[in-house]
């Protein structure tokens, strides 16, 4: 499958492109879902466990629009994973840290994350963005590229572009809707 995905054999028309990029974003939501529960849950010395997730499913807003800007940006390097883990790094930090600042600023100090109080977040730039975080996204640009993209083109290409696209399309306007409202809430309350 990787070897497919790595020479361009995949076929990418009929709107399957569409497909892919709403499939990258709810898989990389639910990947950043995954580690910040993770590393809540250790952070709290494993006895408490917190629901990472920016609404009611398993779904974290930025992670989504990270995996699709390093998608939109890294397929054309993927076959340079140096690259894509560098750039995936630092386009993540920088994207945490731009989200962050905004937050802050617009809900009048309220902040979403604070990596001054957790574990493992040396070389933290206001709290917004560390050390830790910037390789966590350089890992999650290898699995955009090395894992979500080719495992949503082989299903692409397995089924009606149609279909395929309707399918991923109703899963991005669920997660999409649900973190809106989570924003909205975190805003508001």
């Amino acid at each position: 499958m990787i070897k497919k995905y790595l020479n361009n054999e995949y076929e990418t028309g009929h709107g399957r492109l569409l497909g892919i990029f709403f499939g990258v974003f709810v898989l990389g939501s639910v990947a950043g879902f995954i580690y910040e529960s993770i590393f809540q849950w250790a952070n709290l010395s494993f006895k408490t466990f917190l629901w990472a997730g920016d609404g009611f499913g398993p779904w974290v807003l930025m992670y989504g629009i990270s995996a699709v800007l390093m998608f939109a940006v890294l397929r054309y390097l993927k076959k340079q994973p140096w690259f894509v883990f560098l750039i995936g790094a630092a386009a993540g930090g920088i994207i945490q840290f731009v989200l962050g600042l905004g937050f802050y600023s617009l809900s009048g100090g309220e902040r979403l994350w604070n990596y001054r109080l957790e574990i493992l977040a040396s070389l933290n730039l206001g709290g917004f963005v560390c050390l830790r975080s910037v390789i966590v996204f350089g890992i999650l640009a290898l699995l955009v590229i090395y894992v979500f993209a080719p495992l949503l083109h082989k299903m692409a290409n397995a089924m009606k572009p149609w279909l395929f696209v309707l399918i991923c399309a109703i899963v991005f306007a669920i997660s999409v809707a649900d973190m809106a409202y989570g924003v909205v809430k975190a805003v508001i309350v």
